[in-house]
């Protein structure tokens, strides 16, 4: 062991109450479900510091499933195999298919869906995909013993531009993100794109997460997120405006204009130091896309 190291406090609380004692008797805790990105990184354990550990997985609240005509909504606990197994006849397309595109099955039954969007500086194909699907997540902030208050926020909101989490700076409190929820409408069209392995290379990564809803060939509801895993978060909000009300196909100069407009937004928030091979990757993805919905649009004629 190394000087100094002492052997960590392992909380495992079994509900948020026990959950808000054991924040309280702890300061800055690690705390993990699955554990799959944590012990992924070099100098997870032993690690300086008075740092103890809070185990989540034995939290009821944050393990569920539920649903109603509106929308699903499941427990931050809960991990990817799970939720595809369970929810795959009711969840989007998109998020599906994102899933299924995630590591191994053995792996996807450790990986939770709060531990994939809270990972500290590195964005996974997960955020992008909720992203654009508009999703929710509850927020629980906790102050001394008492029964944390929970808020609704947009995943957006989750995120800085350059990708980081800021969870810590949503209050003064201690926060846990307990809950995702998305709504159960069905997009017309959707894909994401994936350039380069986002564990492996993630400096030069880019994804990619597009869908939009179109009737009598007029789209609406368009939305996209953008992600450099490091260093970008973006949804642009003038592109959903600029393309919302056209008609598919989109034609050559609409495509070159979308392309231009979000390549303007990458430089406005990124530094000089980004890869330029990202900017390319990012446009390249956005031609694919916006050509793949014009190829369905048509041959739905």
């Amino acid at each position: 062991m190394y000087e100094g190291i002492r052997s960590p406090t392992v909380h495992t609380p079994k509900s948020l109450s026990d959950l808000s004692v054991a924040l309280k008797r702890s300061t800055n805790p690690t705390i993990f479900a699955g554990g799959t990105y944590i012990m992924s990184t070099p100098g997870y354990y032993p690690k300086e510091g008075e740092q103890d550990i809070i185990y989540l997985g034995g939290i009821s609240e944050i393990n569920r499933i539920t649903r109603n005509d509106r929308y699903i909504e499941f427990g931050a606990g809960v991990t990817l195999q799970r939720l595809l197994t369970v929810g795959k006849q009711v969840l989007p397309s998109l998020l599906t298919e994102a899933i299924e595109s995630t590591s191994t099955t053995i792996v996807r039954r450790q990986i939770t869906i709060g531990g994939t969007l809270c990972i500290s500086h590195h964005r996974l194909l997960i955020c992008a995909v909720l992203a654009a699907l508009d999703a929710e997540v509850e927020i629980r902030s906790f102050k001394g013993s008492g029964t944390p208050l929970a808020r609704w926020i947009p995943i957006k909101d989750l995120y800085k531009r350059n990708g980081e989490l800021k969870l810590a700076e949503l209050s003064k409190d201690k926060n846990i993100l307990s809950s995702i929820r998305i709504s159960l409408g069905k997009e017309t069209f959707s894909t994401f794109i994936v350039a380069d392995d986002v564990m492996r290379n993630r400096e030069e990564a880019v994804i990619l997460a597009l869908r939009c809803t179109y009737d009598q060939s007029v789209i609406t509801s368009f939305r996209m997120c953008l992600v450099f895993p490091t260093s970008l978060f973006l949804i642009p909000q003038e592109i959903s405006t600029y393309i919302n009300g056209l008609p598919v196909p989109l034609s050559t100069s609409q495509i070159e204009r979308i392309v231009s407009l979000v390549t303007e937004r990458i430089s406005a928030n990124t530094d000089s130091s980004s890869p330029v091979i990202q900017t390319e990757r990012a446009r390249r993805a956005i031609e694919a896309s916006l050509h793949a919905l014009n190829a369905q649009g048509l041959s739905e004629r």
